[in-house]
């Protein structure tokens, strides 16, 4: 090889001559090669000719290896992540030092397919991509050979809440998903609260509701910590409670996860952070709920479990847990043989779960004095929820209806005929009683989305029906009418039939124009396979029964009756009055099933209450079956002469609707005089004593009022009393809740 730099040139001579001794170096070239070929592709098979310019030494070529660059690559100084984390993204800021040898560079990434075209360099701006994306650019020469890809950028914004000051608002009987990974360290960081904040965490508010509150972390990924604050700038930290790892009673007790549970003040916001310990983030589940404000009384939907036990009461547990979540509101335990218990809760709107719990596997199965355990679930008006008492021999470790129970309750419910049957045939109907809104809908537009829907379910669990009847169809009850969606025929559940044997509770809730209302009060309902060979009966307990006989005010001496409900193929009927409070039992025969209140011997006495219950005999009274439910009857006698009258005209007094459900009546009198006239309403309970006087003025000879009870009123009989000028109007009321 020549001593000096050897150049590549176009064109020369082939060199022939062997060398004997290699010399290895590097060939310089002469000029670039840009200028020794056209505008065509230079890569392809070439002749390399190694020449010596001056003094004709020659040398020759034994190992070449030529790398042919058709152009001069791009280059980028670096790049800068820029995040945007109020719109949840980022961009990438990429520092482009050199061209190369194009003219124009084009920035892309394998996200989506925004180009961004560099005349110079300087810095230049990709994106924005999603926060925690990965983006990979490629700077795009003017020749493909010189494109040059970019190490790929990631980022991730933190959670939008990771500052107290964007705590995200999380409602009672919750359960929320986050993840502390991205999160940043608390700044200002608050003080020791049961554990000190030693991670980055996220931030959550809760309102108080007055009861107890419970958060808990229980099956998070990784190690918590819960801190609970108030706060009113997010500088300032008050501690209420704080947890590292959850004790007993929590479900995770002894895990390395969190929960706190604290009396809260209604209306008082609560700041919770969830962080780590010693520094771990992760992914967590965090799940709140709430009692209802029972600053007594409660403020919200007080409910009372009525638990009858079994021999063994330290068996019974309860529970009542908001639905979709797993921690109780309510619960107790370990309670004493054969006892009857009422156990309050405190709930806020919404829905919930009630369990009971046999630990030993065999319900509350075992007699007691009182018969078989059981238990039901009332609301604050005495309304049944659930009803499974004495059916305690149903279950087995678990007794829990297969849905939740919502709150609060409405109004509509099944009639008195249909509430509380035990002898239901599949050809009968269930009937509920009329929503006014409902029976508005009647001819109305559409016609398939007004109406009701009966819920048959198993308090124990299992079976659950829903069926709605609209006013579009007859469900085998006709004529049409508006009222005709009341009635559900048993037999026409064809799928999912109510099944014989079993004691199911029945609900009904109203639908207007698509919108479904809240379920009502529960009937007891059972449809035995085979008829009771002794069934029972009481006293007529339905108030739109002209022959209505439960909860009454009676006359003795005179022509008033009670009457009994028929019993198919009964001769004779046993009444029985047995004193309230004891001390008196009168039992009286009839034949037919109603009962005139005049006999002699043992004479029921004015101003007194009697229990009244009653059994048929199919024998002429050799043998009776037992005894029906018990109706209370009210024994008032009037004074002999009285210048009162029931309703002296009918068209010129109008009260309803009757009965009525406590929360207003209107009143509606005419033919009086065209002047003024003072009128004076006076309700009196069946001990008489008044319980609700309203004073209005006529004109124009009537009066249209509206009286507002606003539930004052308890369920029962009253008179009400109207004088209006020299008229006297009187009429019984009936208060149905």
């Amino acid at each position: 090889m020549p001593r000096w730099p050897v150049h590549l040139a176009a064109g020369g001579t082939a060199l022939n001559n062997t060398i004997t001794s290699n010399v290895v170096g590097t060939l310089t070239p002469e000029q670039p090669l840009s200028t020794l070929h056209d505008a065509s592709d230079p890569n392809g098979t070439w002749i390399l000719r190694v020449t010596d310019d001056t003094g004709g030494d020659d040398g020759g070529v034994r190992f070449v290896n030529v790398n042919i660059v058709p152009c001069e690559a791009p280059v980028a100084g670096g790049q800068t992540i820029v995040p945007d984390c109020a719109n949840d993204e980022y961009s990438i800021d990429v520092d482009l030092t050199s061209l190369g040898s194009s003219a124009s560079i084009d920035l892309t990434n394998d996200f989506d397919a925004g180009v961004v075209t560099a005349g110079a360099p300087g810095i230049w701006t990709v994106g924005p991509f999603p926060s925690g994306t990965t983006v990979t650019v490629t700077l795009e020469a003017t020749n493909a050979l010189c494109d040059v890809t970019l190490t790929p950028q990631s980022y991730n914004c933190p959670p939008p809440n990771d500052l107290c000051a964007n705590a995200i608002a999380v409602n009672c009987n919750s359960i929320t998903n986050g993840n502390t990974t991205f999160a940043t360290a608390e700044v200002p960081l608050p003080g020791f609260c049961g554990t000190g904040v030693t991670a980055p965490g996220l931030w959550y508010t809760v309102v108080g509701t007055g009861g107890q509150v419970t958060i808990s972390l229980c099956g998070s990924a990784y190690d918590t910590k819960l801190g609970v604050y108030t706060t009113p700038d997010c500088v300032t930290y008050t501690c209420v409670t704080g947890n590292d790892d959850a004790v007993a009673p929590s479900a995770c007790a002894f895990s390395l996860q969190s929960e706190v549970s604290f009396l809260s003040t209604l209306g008082t916001t609560y700041h919770v952070v969830v962080n780590g310990f010693s520094g771990a983030t992760g992914a967590f589940t965090m799940e709140v709920v709430c009692a209802g404000n029972n600053v007594p009384p409660c403020a919200d939907n007080g409910v009372q479990l009525k638990l009858r036990t079994d021999d063994f009461g330290t068996e019974t547990s309860w529970e009542i847990a908001p639905f979709g979540n797993t921690i109780p509101v309510c619960s107790g335990s370990a309670y004493g043989n054969n006892t009857d218990l009422t156990l309050d809760c405190c709930l806020i709107d919404g829905c919930y779960v009630l369990s009971v719990f046999d630990s030993f596997g065999d319900g509350l199965s075992l007699s007691t004095p009182s018969g078989l355990g059981g238990y039901s679930l009332v609301d604050e008006n005495g309304e049944r929820i659930i009803d499974n008492t004495a059916d305690g021999d149903d279950f087995t470790f678990t007794s829990s209806a297969a849905l939740p129970f919502c709150l609060p309750l409405s109004t509509q419910k099944l009639t008195f005929a249909s509430c509380d049957r035990e002898d239901w045939t599949p050809n009968e109907f269930v009937v509920a009683t009329p929503d006014p809104f409902v029976s508005a809908e009647w001819t109305v537009g559409d016609q398939t989305d007004d109406g009701y829907q009966f819920w048959f379910f198993n308090p124990d669990g299992g079976y659950s029906r829903r069926i709605f009847r609209n006013h579009a169809t007859s469900g085998g009850f006709g004529p049409p009418s508006a009222t005709r969606a009341c009635h559900v025929k048993i037999s026409s559940i064809v799928t999912l039939p109510v099944p014989y044997d079993v004691l199911l509770n029945v609900r009904v809730r109203s639908r207007v124009n698509g919108t479904y209302g809240e379920f009502g009060p529960a009937c007891r309902f059972l449809m035995p396979s085979t008829p009771p060979a002794c069934p029972l009966t009481n006293l007529i307990n339905n108030p739109n029964n002209p022959n209505y006989s439960c909860g009454v005010t009676k006359s003795f001496g005179g022509s008033d009756k009670v009457h009994a409900n028929t019993v198919t193929g009964a001769n004779k009927y046993r009444f029985r009055f047995e004193k309230d409070g004891g001390g008196f039992v009168r039992t009286i025969a009839s034949n037919t099933t109603s009962l005139v209140l005049n006999w002699v011997t043992l004479p029921l006495v004015d101003g007194d209450l009697y229990n009244v219950t009653v059994a048929a005999s199919f024998d002429n009274g050799a043998n009776y079956c037992p005894y029906g439910i018990s109706c209370q009857v009210q024994i008032t006698n009037p004074p002999v002469a009285q210048n009162r009258t029931m309703v002296e005209n009918e068209s010129a007094f109008r009260m309803y609707p009757n009965p009525n459900n406590g929360q207003q009546v209107f009143l509606q009198i005419g033919e009086l005089p065209e002047t003024d006239v003072l009128v004076t309403v006076d309700i009196v309970d069946v001990f008489g004593k008044r319980v609700m006087s309203v004073t209005e003025t006529a004109q124009n000879g009537s009066l249209n009022t509206v009286l507002a009870l606003d539930n004052s009123l308890a369920s029962g009989m009253y008179t009400v009393q109207v004088t209006a000028g020299d008229k006297t109007f009187t009429e019984r009321l009936v208060i149905n809740k």
